[in-house]
């Protein structure tokens, strides 16, 4: 984690554990909205997590992008392996 592109990186995980967190969320509340179709909770609990999930996948790639030139001027060889280039 001491590396030059370790805060990009870094920005990069966290924006996809919030996507990851914010689809499991929102895909758990609707299961439970289906077996209670009234339930004002479930339905403020999707809209929330969905929210959430959206913003994080529209700011993914931007993060990736930051990711991809910062490893292109620090590592070339782990830009390969993350773009499959073997």
């Amino acid at each position: 984690m001491f590396n030059p592109a370790a805060l990009s990186q870094g920005v990069h995980m966290c924006i996809a554990a919030f996507e990851a967190v914010g689809f499991a969320v929102a895909g758990t509340h609707a299961y439970l909205l289906l077996k209670r179709p009234s339930s004002r909770l479930h339905k403020e609990a999707v809209k929330i997590a969905l929210s959430i999930g959206a913003i994080a996948a529209l700011l993914q790639p931007l993060s990736e992008t930051g990711l991809r030139s910062k490893l292109q001027c620090v590592s070339r060889r782990k830009l390969a392996a993350m773009e499959s280039l073997f």
